[in-house]
């Protein structure tokens, strides 16, 4: 499937908003989302990581996987 391409802006917005919505999101914030290499045609970019409290944080990133996977199927980033 061919992804979308949008600013890396949108992306950022997308992942702040459901982090919102997420028992424990208030106390997390992700980094910006950066470019990289995709390996194999996949996506070309990522979250480098997060910043809060350590449990709020493990929690969050194991509930926003699924989503993050689902941005990555849909949409790359530009520069």
């Amino acid at each position: 499937m061919k992804r979308v391409v949008v600013s890396k802006r949108i992306v950022d917005r997308l992942i702040r908003a459901k982090l919102v919505q997420l028992d424990g999101g208030l106390e997390v914030q992700a980094l910006p989302v950066v470019v990289k290499r995709p390996p194999n045609g996949g996506c070309n970019w990522t979250v480098p990581g997060w910043t809060g409290d350590a449990r709020a944080v493990d929690q969050c990133q194991r509930k926003m996987r699924t989503y993050l996977e689902f941005l990555q199927d849909q949409f790359d980033v530009t520069d």
